[in-house]
């Protein structure tokens, strides 16, 4: 697939919110190298070594808790 133009995402923008029960939820797009430093609170937990060491590409990860 090509773009016809450069999508822009930066990681201060929200993406989506959302309300699950009595929490607030936001979406947006990070880069790896800040979920290592502990910046970002991404659940579940074990998300972020899989992020931070995989490499670029598509992987489709299933987690039951």
């Amino acid at each position: 697939m090509r773009l016809a133009s450069i999508i822009k995402l930066h990681e201060s923008d929200v993406v989506h919110r959302s309300r699950d029960g009595e929490t607030d939820l936001e979406f947006r797009w990070v880069l790896p190298r800040d979920l290592v430093s502990g910046g970002i609170d991404l659940k579940p937990a074990p998300l972020v070594d899989l992020v931070a060491t995989t490499s670029d590409g598509i992987l489709h990860v299933v987690h039951r808790d």
